[in-house]
């Protein structure tokens, strides 16, 4: 099960996040270590309602339940939208399409990766799917909600993806690029102005909800100017590579095209089959049917005809721009791949749409009589027409479901497996064995010396750490955190006797002199080696633990 793999350092960071907000009830922004606080705020919601208060009592499964339960709502967003979108359904792929395209999001194995990883990736998906849905809700406002209550869903919608994630600016780069083709077509003046309410409404919206989480409701006014000012400038430096001398941010540099390898990482090439299936279609049927049969060009104009140069714009601007950032990361890539989805599924709609229109129209005077003759044949079987429109989708869908459903339970046999491309930057399956290692030798000290309370001394360089302290979480309040040997000799010199010390491997021969104690000891990877883009090997975190 994904939910059994070994914890992420990212998410063990997330995790004692939230950890501290339960405990103190306050939540103070950081910039340089953290994202918006929603994961934090939904996550701690989730573990006191399950009757969890500090740390040392969080539930790992539930934590991964908080992006979970935001993956679901990002499939109804979805449904919602596309459903919206393909009113009023006429035909097969207009029935099925909403249903279909939160069933192929749903089983695609990046989303049901992310969506069990504790950490900010899933909730902007969530949110910038719910904006896409009231978008469209926006601009086809039905009887019950009108343009105003849709203004104020999307500025909200975009509060609260702002307040999950900075870097969703990105995002609204490309939506914003994407949407302004349409935008400035259709947009009249007397239009603009009778529109200026609502935007003020979504700005209101955006604002308001953004403050607030930033804000810790109210209590730290601080943390907005963190996220607004020096958390761009933050990610500005990051974004050009410069971060990580002290990071290790520079191991996250790649290539531009490493975002195709990561959406498009499954051996068998269905998704970039459905993908450039979807877009090619749609495009054809868009522009070339349009240009060869001008009486077209209305219904090629038409919502659905939008909605899905729109996606395809957003994707492909989304993917530019991100190719574009040299720090790169494959849980970016999820609203990519998102973008893309839903761009194919619209444009398979568009061309089925297309198609039935087609063959609705008298056949050209140029074409063989034969073939005259099989499409007024054609045109008196409407239902094999709209069967012969499905066709495309149906198998380019069954064949991407089918390698979604194989690559899923891989996934799930061996949730650590380095085969997995989204497992990036993890850790090793070893840090359990680690954290029991060290509650036995804590728990057999405890029964030598009940009077005596243990204590856990670890020198290693910080970024090295993650993600022991979640395993080792019981034993927090007892463990003495160092990122150097020499911070070790000190405490040697001032008499303390640790009953676990750990350091780095090439370290472990210079403990025994010090703390003569100590007899047994024993090795663990903390995380696996990687290569960078270059071919560099990174030798991993190999650690010796002395009891």
């Amino acid at each position: 099960m994904l939910f059994d793999r070994t914890f992420h350092p990212d998410e063990a960071n997330q995790a004692f996040t939230t950890g501290r907000l339960l405990e103190t009830g306050q939540y103070a922004y950081q910039p340089q270590d953290h994202h918006g606080p929603t994961l934090y705020y939904a996550a701690a919601a989730l573990q006191k309602a399950a009757g969890h208060g500090d740390t040392a009592s969080l539930d790992g499964t539930l934590l991964r339940c908080t992006p979970l339960v935001f993956a679901v709502l990002a499939l109804v967003f979805g449904f919602l939208a596309v459903r919206r979108i393909m009113k009023p359904a006429t035909g097969l792929v207009d029935r099925f399409a909403p249903s279909l395209f939160a069933l192929l999001l749903g089983t695609s194995p990046i989303f049901a990766f992310f969506a069990t990883d504790f950490i900010q990736e899933t909730l902007l998906a969530c949110f910038l799917t719910m904006m896409f849905w009231a978008g469209v809700g926006y601009l086809r406002p039905g009887a019950k909600w009108k343009t105003g209550t849709w203004a104020l869903f999307f500025g909200t919608a975009a509060g609260l993806a702002f307040a999950t994630k900075e870097t969703c600016l990105i995002s609204f780069a490309a939506a914003a690029l994407a949407a302004a083709p349409f935008l400035v077509r259709h947009l009249t003046r007397e239009k603009v102005s009778a529109r200026a309410r609502d935007g003020v409404l979504a700005v209101l919206g955006f604002l308001i909800v953004a403050c607030i989480l930033y804000s810790d409701f109210g209590r730290d006014f601080h943390g907005v100017y963190n996220a607004f000012i020096a958390a761009p400038l933050s990610y500005i430096g990051r974004a050009a590579g410069d971060a990580a001398a002290s990071t290790g941010a520079n191991w996250h540099v790649h290539p531009w095209w490493q975002y195709f390898r990561w959406l498009f990482a499954d051996e068998y090439g269905a998704l970039a089959f459905f993908v450039l299936c979807g877009t090619c279609f749609g495009l054809f049927a868009r522009f070339v049917w349009t240009a060869i049969r001008p009486e077209l060009r209305e219904r090629a104009s038409g919502p659905l005809s939008r909605s899905f140069l729109f996606a395809l714009g957003y994707a492909l601007l989304l993917l530019a721009f991100y190719s574009a950032i040299p720090y790169k990361t494959p849980w970016c890539a999820l609203q990519m791949h998102i973008g893309l989805l839903l761009a194919a599924v619209l444009g398979f709609a568009v061309a089925c749409g297309m198609f039935t229109a087609v063959l609705s129209l008298p056949p050209p005077s140029n074409l063989p009589a034969e073939c005259r003759d099989y499409v007024v044949w054609l045109q008196g079987h409407p239902r094999l027409i709209k069967a012969l429109g499905a066709l495309p989708l149906t198998i380019a869908a069954a064949v991407l479901l089918l390698t979604n459903g194989y690559q899923i339970a891989r996934m799930s046999r061996d949730p650590d497996s380095k085969d997995i491309p989204y497992n990036y930057a993890s850790a090793s399956p070893e840090v359990r064995q680690l954290a029991a290692t060290v509650a036995a030798a804590v728990g057999s000290a405890t029964n030598h010396e009940p009077q005596t309370t243990p204590f856990i001394a670890v020198a290693l360089p910080a970024a090295d750490t993650w993600p022991f302290p979640w395993y080792n979480r019981p034993y927090e309040p007892q463990t003495g955190y160092w990122t150097s040997f020499d911070d070790l000799k000190q405490i040697a010199t001032a008499g303390v006797k640790p009953t676990v010390v750990i350091v780095p491997m090439e370290e472990g021969h210079l403990v025994q002199p010090i703390f003569p104690h100590l007899t047994h000891t024993k090795r663990f990877f903390m995380r696996p080696g990687a290569r960078n883009h270059e071919g560099k090997m990174r030798g991993g975190v190999r650690v010796r633990v002395f009891w």
